[in-house]
């Protein structure tokens, strides 16, 4: 993930930002038990820099997904953003995963980059039988707005939410500058998500820390993590969203997204076991650690 990346982070302010002032409410219309879902995976499946790490050594290429859903519950699913999946593949897809694992697709970059949510109508609701065929393997799927996609195209947003059921499960990243420098548009359209209840993605990364808005907008929030190769900084990181997730389950979150990036893909596994250990210990769950079979680095909290 190029986005935000910096190659000297040794002035980065990492604390994860206080939340706004809209979210207790928002979560509030939640679960009232404290004990919301908490899904965790990666950007991909087909690392083969994890044969012999998280996968069997020998495991061929065809078996990747099926051995990914044994150690992972979710997947930030970009394929999706370059070409939708056929139909059976979906259903393939569907028939080899476990009960509790979900989809994430990405919006096809067609609509978002391309014609930039002018007249997407047909692609859009394309898009949406599409990852229907996910039926309760569905999880957050996300819109990424381009990097130059400012408060000045308001209006196209506004409209292209009209468009999005109540309830969907699609989060919006924000990433134009503006939408953080003129608070009204930001504030404006958020609250119209808040209305419909569509979720938020939030991407916390090293160089652009104004993305980290921690504007929720429905009980259901995505949250994209970028490490910078298990530097000391990751493991703060990590230690910070537990103790925040931990806090919105006290409040009524009912599920969290969370997709653990890295700048190497190999690195993905063992920054999966840290932070599966941070949230076992800091939310009172036991969430199934992923198995190494081999790391050269210390991941355990203790």
């Amino acid at each position: 993930m190029e986005f935000g990346k910096l190659k000297d982070i040794s002035t980065v302010d990492f604390k994860i930002p206080t939340d706004h002032y809209r979210n207790r409410e928002v979560l509030s219309t939640g679960r009232n038990d404290g004990k919301g879902e908490i899904y965790f995976g990666c950007p991909s499946w087909t690392s083969k820099d994890w044969l012999g790490k998280l996968y069997p050594s020998k495991l061929k290429s065809a078996e990747f997904f099926e051995n990914y859903t044994k150690h992972f519950s979710t997947i930030e699913f970009n394929s999706s953003h370059y070409a939708l999946p056929s139909k059976s593949q979906v259903e393939k897809w569907v028939n080899e995963s476990p009960t509790q694992f979900t989809f994430c697709p990405k919006v096809p970059q067609e609509i978002s980059h391309w014609k930039r949510l002018d007249r997407v109508g047909v692609q859009l609701d394309t898009f949406m039988q599409t990852v229907a065929g996910f039926e309760k393997h569905l999880g957050c799927s996300f819109l990424q707005l381009p990097p130059d996609f400012g408060v000045e195209s308001l209006s196209m947003l506004d409209s292209f939410l009209d468009r999005i059921p109540d309830q969907y499960p699609l989060s919006i990243e924000f990433r134009d500058p503006s939408w953080f420098e003129k608070n009204e548009a930001f504030e404006y359209i958020t609250k119209r998500m808040e209305e419909k209840k569509l979720p938020m993605c939030l991407t916390d990364v090293a160089g652009r820390r104004d993305v980290l808005h921690m504007r929720l907008t429905s009980p259901i929030v995505a949250v994209r993590f970028v490490g910078n190769q298990l530097h000391d900084t990751d493991y703060v990181r990590m230690r910070a969203w537990a103790q925040r997730i931990a806090e919105w389950r006290a409040q009524g979150l009912e599920k969290i997204f969370f997709f653990l990036h890295q700048p190497e893909d190999r690195l993905c596994p063992e920054t999966a076991v840290y932070f599966v250990e941070c949230i076992n210990d800091t939310c009172g769950v036991n969430l199934p650690i992923p198995k190494l079979y081999q790391s050269g680095i210390q991941t355990s909290l203790f």
